[in-house]
């Protein structure tokens, strides 16, 4: 969850379904007339955004109906007049007032003009998505009724027309209605969560819902311990408060006659209040209730009604589906949920550390739980590919690399991961092909050069290698890894001095690993520098008495200190362990 889906205005929002009928025969004077028409998106938060003008400029601003007054970043408002608005000022996260305003000229909202138009002017954190030029709270609208159509991605406004039977022109099986009240200009509805009834305030500006820990823990005596309640971490506010945030799936949260099984909320709406608390006395209604709930609806606001009318979305298209002599409509594309994404993040996770410990299948599994809540995010399948390779099974490896390709052909991590597999997979011209367009797309992606490096180093060329180990340093000045790639490449290209530095280098970086310690011993041996030589491979092996490596290398030290017996004791039990050692010290 993101700042600004809770905290912007320290305003919340509500939301809830509609009512049923049939063909809409109602006179003519009755039908609630269309004002505007909108065109919307949902961002990869899972707020919806609205094609609108600024005056003359176009922009794309978030349907906020969490929030009353409206809200421009600083870099959106900077053209327009500013003024100082202490009548129409509201508190933002941790107390911080906004109390400054411009003056649009006009506002579009497709047909609809709005002239002289005031907006708060908010920090240009206000919203994570930088092409969004800011806020559109209710405000403006609350002299029209509003419909939120998810299956033609429309905004309507309507100039209301209150008749028996209700304003919606649509009618579908599942339709409900609820009333609503406006609290501190909040949208504040009764829903029922496992059978306890809750006021919730309908928040299109929030892209989970949360429940309050009052709530939670009046009615079904939880907290932050409780069985089924995880962290899911910290949201830090406008202001730089951390806020901690935490989620649990309960059966049935019902709105009107409409039912959601087993919903995931997250808690701690009360913890927003606080960060709020500071000049502010609003209360937050039990539930906030955000888009991972709202984007399935297809709402109508009647503010002239004081009623929120709702159908989901799914029996939209079963009813257009049927319309059109049965003809399958397909559903749009929606960026995936903003909570989804953050569980199927949990079961990575829990897949990687799975993979860890070569717990293959449960990796797996945790895998294929991922995928169901976010089957369109490549990073998984990416992830999945990567363990496909731990176990030795490249076919499905290439297979989910390709795919999360498929997904995004912009992802340079995905080339990488997929040229490593084909390389190891005997495919050498096809893996430098992945990794020359994975640096094509991003030219300062370190692992792109050292995985080119490594198969650069593998084939033997090691001149090629070395220039892309000067890119990955530049790109990271302090990786271990890729100094200890350099050293091992000016060793073979007889750089001793600059093998040494990146040795020492690769040591300093990552005292653990003990490949760059013994690379430094080596160097040291051909160096003539016995004692240093000795010093290492004495160190490797106390991590490792088993290294052949370092007890030969130790054995020809020692021989060339001066100690011929210790030295033929050592390169002895080197054979022992692996009789073709000495070979790699060119004897």
């Amino acid at each position: 969850m993101t700042p600004r889906e809770i905290l912007a205005l320290g305003l919340l929002l509500l939301l809830s379904p509609l009512s049923a009928a049939h063909a809409d025969d109602r006179p003519a004077g009755c039908k609630p007339q269309r004002s505007a028409e909108v065109d919307w998106r949902l961002n990869e938060e899972g707020l919806i955004l609205a094609q609108v003008g600024l005056g003359p400029i176009p922009a794309t601003l978030a349907l906020d109906t969490g929030a009353y007054l409206s809200v421009l970043r600083e870099s959106a408002a900077a053209q327009f007049q500013h003024g100082e608005a202490p009548q129409m000022a509201a508190m933002g996260a941790g107390g911080i007032k906004l109390d400054h305003y411009v003056i649009l000229p006009s506002l579009q909202l497709g047909s609809a003009n709005f002239s002289n138009v005031k907006f708060l002017i908010g920090s240009d954190r206000l919203n994570n998505d930088p092409q969004v030029s800011g806020n559109l709270g209710t405000s403006l609208l609350q002299d029209h009724d509003l419909e939120i159509d998810p299956a033609s991605g429309k905004l309507n406004l309507f100039t209301p027309k209150p008749c028996a039977g209700g304003p919606v022109y649509w009618r579908q099986r599942d339709a409900t209605s609820i009333p609503f009240e406006l609290d501190n200009n909040w949208i504040v509805i009764q829903v029922m969560l496992d059978g306890k009834p809750l006021r919730a305030v309908l928040d299109t500006g929030a892209s989970t819902s949360t429940l309050t820990f009052k709530a939670a823990k009046a009615l079904f005596n939880l907290d932050q311990d409780s069985a089924g309640v995880t962290r899911m971490g910290t949201a830090t506010t406008l202001d730089g408060q951390g806020i901690g945030l935490y989620k649990r799936k309960f059966k049935t949260l019902q709105i009107g006659g409409i039912t959601f099984d087993n919903p995931t909320l997250t808690l701690g709406a009360d913890s927003i209040e606080a960060a709020n608390r500071r000049g502010s006395t609003a209360q937050v209604p039990d539930l906030v209730l955000g888009m991972h709930q709202l984007r399935l609806l297809h709402l109508y606001i009647a503010y002239s009604e004081k009623k929120l009318y709702a159908s989901t979305v799914a029996e939209d298209y079963a009813a257009r589906a049927a319309a059109d002599q049965g003809t399958a409509l397909p559903m749009p594309h929606q960026p995936v949920d903003t909570l989804d994404r953050m569980e199927a993040r949990d079961e990575v996770e829990s897949a990687r550390a799975h993979a860890a410990k070569r717990e293959f299948d449960a990796a797996l599994r945790d895998f294929d739980l991922a995928i169901a809540l976010a089957p369109e995010e490549p990073w998984i399948y990416s992830f999945r590919g990567l363990v496909q390779g731990q176990r030795g099974d490249y076919a499905r490896a290439i297979a989910d690399f390709s795919h999360a390709i498929e997904l995004d052909p912009k992802g340079a991590a995905a080339y990488v991961g997929r040229g490593e597999v084909l390389f190891v997979s005997g495919e050498a011209k096809r893996a430098i092909d992945d990794l020359n367009q994975a640096l094509a797309l991003d030219p300062k992606l370190k692992d792109a050069y050292l995985t080119r490096a490594d198969i650069y180093m593998r084939t033997g060329e090691m001149d090629k290698a070395l220039p892309d180990l000067d890119r990955a340093l530049e790109a990271d000045p302090g990786s271990a890894a890729a100094h200890a790639a350099r050293c091992s490449v000016r060793m073979a290209l007889h750089q001793l001095k600059g093998a040494l530095d990146d040795c020492n280098a690769a040591i300093a970086a990552d005292p653990d690993d003990e490949g760059p310690l013994l690379m430094r011993a080596t160097l040291n041996l051909r160096s003539r520098q016995p004692k240093a030589a000795i010093r290492d491979y004495t160190a490797v092996l106390q991590r490792d008495a088993g290294s052949a490596d370092a007890l030969y290398g130790r054995g020809l030290a020692r021989r060339a200190d001066g100690d011929a017996q210790g030295g033929q004791l050592d390169m002895a039990a080197a054979k022992k362990l692996s009789p073709r050692v000495a070979g790699h010290f060119d004897e």
